[in-house]
């Protein structure tokens, strides 16, 4: 059977972020998960589906050789390993060994006759979601970096319970289950007495509950609160850029471990600079006579002002490149250029004395010019122009 399309499986871009493919398959590992549908074969292969489709795009090298090559990257036979595929189990607060799951991945064979063996885990806790944030820092403060000032909502554990969700620590054993952690059923067939088993979804597979529910969590072990974060974003970073902070996502549920906060970066414009990887671009506009002779000219620079070197006979729309003036390379100690535009003005309104210099220069050259005014007809004409 042909596969389908890894993003088309979690319902995600090409484009999408680690965070939007984890909450992408979260969603659908939890819908599709075989406590939810114990019965449902097909719910199965599309939780199995979602599963190969995040292991492939939650891995950096994996996905680059996805993206440039599809299926045919790995085979078209590729199955996760089961090491892969537990430590994914793990990072979302799955029971590996709860549910079967060792058992249907192993790891997607043709259906053999086998014998399931169940070991009851403790899955109480459930891990804290991540959480984006974004932040907007000037164009310069992109550049040299910057300590900003975040607040936002998370939520912590509570304190009342320390996290457990219960009063006094106190867990009793399940109704549901009687405290097995799982519901058996038994039923005849015509080949006999049939035994099923499905994980407690009271309890989900522990075998106990909470005595006395917190009421200030709400027996979660964790509520919403306004936190304050200061965070260092780093030269070099652009519109665009994400910053991961670990552990400053939400808490988990009952104890479970904290989510990571993602900060996405967005740089306003400046007026004058123009940023190119690390390398800024603007403009610097002379006078004729500068361009001419040469000159030293003062240019706006990411350090403030300095002087440059205009060479005789310079042209409009030549550039100068000031070497390690433009942005300091992300993580790196080293620095793009800043490459200035000349403009050369050329002047619209000059002095007799400027004038007859001018016409001097030109008479000397052979060349055949005007007197340095406009004549009335082309007054008219550059009038209706404008």
């Amino acid at each position: 059977m042909t596969k389908r399309d890894y993003y088309e499986v979690l319902g995600v871009p090409r484009s999408a972020y680690e965070i939007q493919i984890k909450k992408a398959y979260r969603k659908l590992a939890r819908k599709y998960h075989p406590d939810v549908n114990p019965d449902d074969p097909q719910a199965e292969e599309k939780f199995k589906e979602a599963t190969e489709a995040y292991e492939v795009l939650s891995n950096t090298e994996k996905r680059r050789q996805y993206d440039m090559f599809g299926h045919t990257a790995f085979g078209d036979s590729y199955r996760p390993e089961w090491s892969s595929v537990s430590s994914i189990f793990r990072e979302f607060g799955f029971g590996i060994d709860d549910f079967f799951l060792r058992d249907m991945f192993d790891f997607f064979r043709e259906p053999t006759f086998r014998t399931r063996v169940r070991v009851r885990t403790e899955v109480w806790s459930i891990p804290g979601d991540d959480i984006l944030e974004r932040i907007n820092i000037l164009f310069k403060q992109a550049a040299f970096g910057i300590k900003k000032d975040l607040e936002y909502e998370k939520y912590e554990t509570c304190e009342k319970c320390g996290g457990s969700g219960s009063i006094d620590g106190e867990l009793t054993s399940c109704p549901n289950c009687g405290g097995a952690g799982e519901i058996r059923t038994t039923r005849q067939t015509m080949l006999g007495t049939m035994i099923s088993t499905r994980t407690c979804s009271n309890c989900r597979g522990t075998g106990r509950i909470i005595a006395k529910p917190c009421s200030n969590c709400n027996a979660q072990g964790r509520v919403l609160e306004k936190v304050k974060l200061k965070i260092n974003v780093p030269p070099g970073v652009s519109e665009g850029t994400r910053l991961k902070v670990s552990g400053k996502g939400n808490a988990g549920i009952r104890g479970g471990g904290y989510g990571d906060l993602y900060i996405h970066i967005k740089v306003t414009p400046h007026k004058l600079f123009v940023r190119d990887g690390y390398n800024i671009f603007s403009k610097k506009e002379i006078s004729f006579y500068e361009a001419a002779l040469g000159s030293k000219v003062l240019v706006e620079t990411l350090n403030g002002k300095e002087k440059m070197d205009i060479v005789p006979g310079t042209e409009s729309g030549e550039k100068i490149r000031l070497k390690s003036k433009g942005v300091q390379h992300l993580g790196r100690d080293i620095k793009g250029d800043h490459i200035i535009e000349i403009i050369v003005r050329t002047p619209s309104k000059m002095t007799k004395k400027e004038i007859k210099l001018l016409q001097e220069i030109a008479k000397e050259k052979g060349l055949e010019v005007g007197n340095g005014t406009l004549d009335f007809l082309t007054k008219i004409k550059k009038a209706f122009k404008t």
